[in-house]
């Protein structure tokens, strides 16, 4: 539960461009009335707490471990 929590700045900071995303791209299929809508639903999402961990994982982590190294202090053990 502890990573879901850490995931959760990036989720919301990735939240409306992925949901702009979705609706460029499948626009129509998106209307809630659809009987379509509940899998699209959850691929958004699917794709959201992917695209927020790929960033937590690939992006935030390793420069919030640099800047600890260039600050000379002991990164916390959650950025290792």
């Amino acid at each position: 539960m502890a990573s879901v929590g850490a995931l959760s700045l990036q989720v919301y900071v990735f939240q409306e461009p992925t949901h702009n995303l979705w609706l460029m791209l499948e626009g129509p299929n998106l209307q809630v009335g659809n009987p379509q809508f509940g899998p699209y639903l959850v691929f958004f999402l699917l794709s959201l707490w992917i695209l927020a961990a790929a960033f937590a994982t690939y992006v935030e982590g390793p420069f919030m471990r640099a800047m600890a190294s260039k600050w000379k202090r002991a990164p916390p053990a959650e950025w290792t």
